[in-house]
């Protein structure tokens, strides 16, 4: 065993550098941009800076390099081959992790859709697992992830640039997000009003 903790020290405190890294360019980048951020016009000119340097260093760096430290490296330390009991580590963490992704989908109503949607998360929790004890690394699991999660935040860096388009374009929508700037609450192209509930404050 403390072979095994001497192997896999370095990876845990590698992985955990990352997450600080990460954290403070993000914290650095929101600093230094805080004040820019309130011109609508700006932020739409930087929109692609702005957005991989908070959304994007969340999602693809410090989330899945936490969620591997987490999740995965127990488990690879503790089994170094496939067993019945590496397998039932293996579902409980998996399900622990699909179940912390329920907010991710906090915009579909019915709840058999949403586990329907977790399903992925589940087996992708299950597979990286798998992956992780056979090669006894974690490095292709957290690459698994990242490459995973880049997909996906391309998707919604895509989504929510073309809304950021329509409001820019428009000369209401434009005066309205900036409005929503100076109140630190959110802009809904879909209904042209301000949204002022505490759970859409962007600030």
């Amino acid at each position: 065993m403390l072979e095994r903790f001497i192997e896999f020290l370095p990876p845990f405190l590698i992985l955990i550098v990352i997450i600080i890294f990460a954290a403070l360019v993000r914290a650095a980048a929101n600093k230094l941009y805080s004040k820019k951020c309130g011109n609508a016009k700006w932020f739409y000119k930087n929109f692609f800076k702005m957005y991989w340097l908070n959304d994007g260093m969340e999602a693809c760096v410090i989330g899945p390099t936490g969620e591997e430290m987490v999740f995965r490296l127990p488990i690879i330390f503790f089994f170094s081959e496939l067993t019945v009991v590496a397998g039932i580590a293996i579902i409980i963490s998996s399900v622990i992790f699909s179940g912390l992704h329920w907010y991710n989908f906090k915009d579909e109503k019915k709840i058999i859709y949403k586990f329907a949607l977790m399903i992925p998360m589940l087996l992708f929790g299950i597979i990286s697992c798998v992956v992780g004890i056979l090669l006894q690394t974690i490095w292709i699991p957290l690459a698994l992830h990242v490459i995973w999660n880049f997909s996906c935040e391309i998707h919604d860096y895509i989504l929510e640039k073309s809304q950021t388009d329509k409001i820019m374009q428009n000369e209401e929508f434009a005066k309205l997000a900036q409005a929503a700037l100076d109140m630190n609450v959110s802009f809904d192209i879909k209904s042209s009003d301000l949204s002022f509930t505490d759970d859409d404050k962007i600030g």
